[in-house]
């Protein structure tokens, strides 16, 4: 048994001359006139790869209400950190967490492609709004609290702030340092 080599040249196609190569990018088998080496009908159908076809323009994805949710749900959420105001978060919140809602909606329709960028906007929103939600709780609960109801009595007598302070030592039996 003997093993033979190919002769050179065999794996070329008939027509081309044996001293050139097959150029860059295409094939060496010959693919017939009008169609591409790389499928589908150049001519018609749908275009390839999720390109336009000649002739067609592909529409933009719509990603504004995704981005507007996320810059709304970050505003919010840094409203929410802060004391004393925190409690307006809510409301950028609810804005945010809409906006997402909606945003996440085009995104499953095919309209847009951030995904990622909707949900953070979501998930700051809804954080946002607990947050605002943990203020009006903290502020129910320290009003309602001896000291908080000593602190609004001893206000409301006035006068300077060392008579605010004798007023609550008195009335709490604390010392005010």
């Amino acid at each position: 048994m003997s093993t033979r080599e190919p002769e050179p040249g065999a794996d070329r196609p008939v027509d081309q001359p044996p001293h050139q190569q097959t150029p860059y990018g295409q094939s060496s088998a010959q693919t017939p006139y009008g169609q591409s080496p790389y499928g589908g009908s150049p001519y018609g159908g749908e275009p390839p790869h999720g390109h336009a076809a000649a002739g067609q323009q592909v529409a933009a994805p719509r990603n504004g209400l995704g981005i507007a949710a996320l810059v709304v749900g970050i505003v919010a959420l840094v409203l929410g950190l802060i004391p004393l105001i925190g409690v307006i978060a809510i409301l950028p919140g609810i804005v945010a967490i809409v906006l997402a809602v909606i945003a996440v909606g085009r995104v499953r329709r095919g309209v847009a492609t951030n995904r990622g960028v909707s949900i953070t906007g979501l998930v700051f929103g809804v954080l946002a709004v607990v947050l605002g939600v943990v203020w009006i709780v903290l502020a129910v609960v320290a009003y309602n609290s001896d000291i908080g109801q000593a602190t609004i009595d001893c206000a409301a007598q006035g006068g300077t702030q060392a008579q605010l302070e004798q007023c609550l030592e008195d009335r709490t039996g604390t010392t005010l340092d």
